[in-house]
């Protein structure tokens, strides 16, 4: 512990005091107080906390009364700006409460004893400022007045308390209805506190607020107009939405009740809300829907604006059978009621895995199963796709027919579970229906094989397998499975199936699998991990398709760069043409990509590759691009152009013919005398195929 951090001997001294407050110990504490000469307002280090704040705490009457007698403050706030009277409304310490209120009172009405506070209120009389109202409005870190913190308390005789006693302090209505439709940080007034936790009885007080009001200030004047007035604002706030665009409804549908125990990891979900329907879950979840249902029955109409959910949607997803059952009951919610992406209560609940809503949807509502939403799912789907294998069984006993259901992209319910990686559903599936279609495809053509072996789902492969699916099966691309494994680099279906599977299979194109994999930078480890395997070794590496294009063709074309080193590093040949005489490097030019034909300059290019059938060499496709540093390097190495190539061509072709005619056959013994033949006259032409035809043709015939 560092220096600074040791307790001072006044803070060990004051914490005496705050022990024997909280305790109740009332002679203890004033013998500290007079020994240790210790401040009432003392507050203590670790958290701000006065002895009033511990008194009220530990619910001590009598400290309470003798600290505000000795003249305590009730302005005081701690660390997280709580007033003693956030501290008494957790507590449930009504009797320090009232003590601090009349002490309130009299310092915002400081009149004799004589003077009734409730004699000369008007209408538009003068009200206390913030400062005086501070302990009973003023909000801490959480932007909740001591008011909120009473209104959530299950008991409201703090809620009752407090607002009597506010009806006495401020006279002006309009300040009243502004203290009702106050709100915290999370834009909640007085009403959505009380709907969010459940207080029945709090919720009851702030919706007859004006009974409340009539009973309190029975002597004081206007008091019929005050009433009304402070009943119309809080139904106003009946109808507001919080920052998350809520209203009271919805927090209810979202509300917990206190004994719901959250499901711990790897729990069965239907063993933790068991207890949500109790009976006194169910009581309260009755009480306040028929509540709310009396005074503001429009608010169990309103939908959420983002989602377009209605409060029974909300209750199913999350899990508030208690709810669920009120709303159905009392306000007549439609079951079917779908939200913005045509999702029913069904599919929320069986997304979330909430057994014991998606039984009560099938077998006492009568919700329809296969009801689909916007992308064509079914509940059946949402369970796959979320691996909820109690929600899968008990939709497969309401609808035997669901599993086999495809969706808008053809995707069935074993396709999703593949696709999303749920290997228990994918288990619970087979079980339930073994008989199952083993060829189904998708809009795509992809079969459940073909999807695992996409994703390099072994698991799932390896019992697709096992349960006779069809592995051998194209897609509409003409993709095979290893061809799909490869090209989306599932290492572990192909380290499955090397042993078993032809690596050197082709498809309509005569594509291998080598030309599959570098197509891409991420199929990289799939292209080194054929390149180890013996099959492709020596000049397999080099195989040409239907286009006469090798691997390292594709490789430089894709712009494959990590794919093209790789070839080249295990001794791919960067000479051969293509299908239009390009060889890699002058394809890796044509790309004009510098690092492309950097890697490929290492090794052993040709500078003068040509292009019979484009009319090209290397030196006019640099020149083409305006790659100038290209075509300076190529310059340098002796490349020339397509015309000066032809030239020196032919006059190879000419001194080869006059070398050729000038020495008799050797195999003639007496060589008649002929006319000499003349050397035909090479001109240039566009072909070097047409000089080669041209001097076959004035060749002397052999023997």
């Amino acid at each position: 512990m560092l220096p600074h951090q040791f307790p001072s001997p006044e803070s060990k001294l004051s914490a005496i005091c705050f022990r024997h407050a909280e305790q109740g110990n009332l002679a203890a504490l004033k013998f500290a107080v007079r020994e240790l000469r210790t401040s009432l307002d003392a507050k203590c280090e670790e958290n701000g906390l006065t002895m009033l704040h511990y008194a009220v705490k530990g619910n001590a009457t009598d400290v309470v009364r003798w600290l505000l007698s000795s003249g305590a403050s009730i302005y005081e706030v701690c660390h997280k700006r709580q007033s003693p009277l956030h501290i008494a409304a957790r507590e449930n310490s009504v009797k320090s409460a009232r003590l601090i209120l009349q002490s309130l009172l009299q310092a915002v009405h400081p009149r004799g004893p004589s003077w009734n506070p409730c004699c000369s209120i008007e209408p538009d009389g003068d009200h206390p400022g913030e400062e005086k109202l501070a302990p009973l409005l003023c909000k801490d870190i959480d932007g909740n007045s001591p008011l909120h913190v009473a209104f959530e308390q299950s008991s409201a005789d703090c809620a009752k308390l407090y607002l009597k006693y506010l009806f006495r302090m401020i006279s002006c209505p309009n300040r009243l209805v502004d203290v009702i439709q106050m709100t915290n940080a999370d834009f909640h007034t007085l009403f959505h506190v009380a709907v969010a936790s459940r207080a029945s009885l709090c919720c009851q007080i702030i919706l007859e607020v004006d009974k409340l009001y009539e009973t309190s200030m029975r002597f004081a004047k206007w008091k019929k107009i005050n009433a009304s007035i402070l009943k119309q604002a809080v139904m106003d706030t009946t109808t507001w939405a919080d920052s998350l665009g809520r209203t009271a409804a919805f927090l209810l549908a979202t509300s917990r009740c206190a004994c719901l125990e959250e499901p711990r990891d790897g729990a069965d979900m239907e063993d933790s809300f068991l207890t949500q329907c109790c009976r006194m879950c169910r009581k309260e979840g009755y009480g306040m829907v028929r509540l709310l249902h009396k005074h503001c029955p429009t608010i169990f109409t309103m939908r959420d604006r983002s989602s377009g959910k209605s409060p029974f949607m909300v209750a199913a997803n999350c899990g508030n059978l208690a709810v669920m059952q009120a709303l159905y009951d009392l306000t007549g919610a439609n079951i079917e009621d779908s939200d913005c992406h045509g999702r029913t209560s069904l599919h929320a609940a069986a997304a979330k895995g909430i057994d014991v809503v998606v039984d009560y949807l099938l077998n006492q509502v009568g919700a329809s199963a296969s009801v689909m939403d916007g992308d064509g799912y079914t509940p059946m789907h949402y369970a796959a796709i979320s691996d909820r294998v109690g929600c899968i069984e008990k939709l497969h006993r309401a609808n035997p027919q669901l599993l086999e259901v495809p969706s808008m992209s053809g995707h069935n319910a074993i396709m999703l579970a593949v696709m999303n990686y749920k290997l228990n559903a994918l288990r619970v599936i087979l079980h339930l229906h073994p008989s199952m279609n083993r060829c189904e495809v998708d809009y795509y053509g992809n079969t459940v094989a073909m999807l695992a072996a996409r994703l390099d789902f072994t698991d799932a492969f390896m019992i697709l397998s096992n349960f006779g699916f069809n592995v051998d099966k194209r897609t509409d691309d003409g993709f095979s499975i290893m061809q799909t494994a490869v090209r989306h680099n599932s290492i572990g279906i192909l380290s499955m199936e090397h042993e078993t599977v032809d690596l050197n299979q082709v498809d309509e194109k005569g594509a291998t699998l080598l030309h599959v994999a570098a197509q891409h930078n991420h199929s990289l480890p799939a292209l080194k991990f054929l390149l180890l395997q013996n099959q492709f070794k020596g000049r397999l590496i080099d195989r040409q398709d239907r286009y006469l294009r090798t691997p390292l063709h594709i490789a430089v074309q894709h712009e494959a760069i990590d794919c093209v080193e790789v070839l080249c590093r295990n001794g791919a040949d960067v000479k051969i043409p293509d299908v239009v005489g390009y060889d890699p490097f002058m394809c890796a030019v044509d790309s004009n990509v510098l690092a492309l034909y950097s890697v490929v300059l290492k090794y052993g290019i040709n500078v003068n590759g040509y292009s019979i059938q484009r009319g090209l060499t290397t030196y006019d496709i640099a020149v083409h691009h305006g790659n100038e540093v290209m075509a300076n390097y190529l310059r340098w190495y002796g490349a020339l152009p397509f015309e000066k190539m032809q030239d020196r061509a032919a006059r190879r072709i000419q001194r080869w013919m006059r070398a050729k005619l000038k020495k008799p056959p050797k195999n003639i013994k007496s060589p008649k005398k002929t006319k000499p033949i003349e050397a035909p006259l090479v001109r240039r032409t566009s072909n070097v195929f047409e000089l080669i035809r041209l001097f076959e043709k004035h060749s002397p015939p052999r023997p």
